[in-house]
């Protein structure tokens, strides 16, 4: 494990993006077109997340928590992930109190996740 790895891991299951690199024939192209989609879509997802709980919409808001997480567990943003699972359950079941934090802490998981992402693409070039 690289010293890039060692940070990487803290971040993201490397496990997770070597079998995607894998399953894209050991091209690295593969993985980096994941993480530009992921980096595209999830600050969209994040800000109709922040929309939803401000409408106190939570139905929209578990909605788009789980369209999230298949992302994030795809690239093995674990932290993320974790989250995204909390919110979309306690929208769901109207456990409303801790939402607000949750969702502040998404914001700084998505920040991690990024970091750690793009360190792996750069490592393994």
């Amino acid at each position: 494990m690289g010293t890039g790895d060692a940070k990487v891991g803290v971040a993201v299951d490397t496990a997770v993006l070597d079998e995607l690199r894998n399953v894209g024939g050991g091209d690295l192209g593969f993985v980096q077109e994941l993480v530009d989609i992921f980096l595209e879509d999830v600050p969209a997802g994040l800000a109709k997340a922040r929309a939803a709980l401000g409408a106190s919409n939570h139905g929209d808001l578990a909605r788009i928590a789980h369209a999230m997480l298949s992302t994030t567990n795809n690239l093995g943003a674990v932290k993320m992930s974790s989250l995204l699972r909390q919110v979309e359950t306690d929208a769901r079941q109207n456990e409303l109190a801790g939402l607000p934090a949750k969702v502040e802490a998404l914001e700084a998981a998505f920040t991690v996740a990024r970091e750690g992402l793009l360190a792996y693409i750069a490592a393994h070039k």
